[in-house]
């Protein structure tokens, strides 16, 4: 990385002179308005600049909010363990005059307040010293991104891929009913030959009904002439029988005739 040293030190300034401010304002509070004795003053000015000086760590670290990019686990256990025994230490007076857990939690407020007004006027200062890369960022959100999408080939892709149409065009559904499967079983010479097999034809072919037909017409004439002459026989009978009865019975033919 090639470091942007004019930025770095407008940045850097900017947050120096804000922390100078914030700790002559409470070198004033201390001394004219709480009335604090000279070294009560300077415990409070040491932990007021070991905690405001340690979060500015955290202010410096991102472009952004300090809330944007989360801090690695050992940058804030170090934070936290450095500032903890600084408390103690302003708090009990160790080689200097105590302070006590009241003004311990103010100097703690106060510098956490500064904090994120640093952080607010960082931003502000990143806008005036850096706005050209400030502004290629925001119209690459919001111009690129969606040209990109439109001149992104993905979707055109996915469109002229011819993976749906390739699914409508495969033959697998066609092939289906074109496979010669139910084609093949009537096409298959099995019950072909059984109906191509004479066996109902061979019985009709056989001669036996046939020739039972031959000796039959030879037979019919003689048949016919001897049936024939009984029926003349028969009939010429029952007629003179008729006769007979007629002339022997005249009156029930006269009451039946009329039925």
């Amino acid at each position: 990385e090639a470091w942007n040293m004019r930025l770095v030190l407008a940045i850097s300034t900017v947050l120096g002179v804000i922390g100078v401010v914030a700790a002559f304002l409470l070198f004033y509070l201390g001394e004219r308005v709480f009335h604090m004795d000279r070294l009560t003053v300077q415990t409070l000015m040491y932990l007021k600049l070991s905690v405001a000086g340690h979060l500015t760590i955290f202010l410096t670290r991102t472009r952004g909010p300090f809330w944007s990019i989360r801090p690695a686990k050992i940058l804030w256990m170090a934070v936290l363990g450095t500032q903890a025994i600084a408390t103690l230490i302003a708090v009990y007076g160790l080689f200097m005059t105590p302070l006590g857990w009241k003004w311990a939690g103010f100097v703690w407020g106060y510098a956490i307040a500064w904090a994120l007004i640093n952080d607010r006027i960082k931003l502000l200062a990143y806008k005036i010293f850096d706005p050209v890369k400030a502004a290629p960022k925001a119209e690459t959100k919001g111009e690129p991104k969606p040209e990109a999408k439109a001149d992104a080939p993905k979707p055109d892709a996915n469109a002229d891929q011819p993976k749906p149409d390739a699914k409508a065009d495969e033959p697998k559904p066609e092939t289906k009913p074109d496979e010669p499967k139910p084609e093949a079983k009537p096409d298959a010479p099995k019950p072909d030959a059984k109906a191509d097999q004479p066996k109902p034809d061979a019985k009709a072919d056989q001669p036996k009904p046939e020739a039972k037909d031959k000796t039959q017409p030879d037979a019919t004439p003689q048949l016919v002439e001897r049936v024939h002459q009984l029926y003349e026989q028969l009939g010429r009978e029952d007629v003179q029988t008729v006769q007979d009865w007629e002339k022997a019975n005249p009156e029930p033919q006269k009451h039946e005739s009329p039925k």
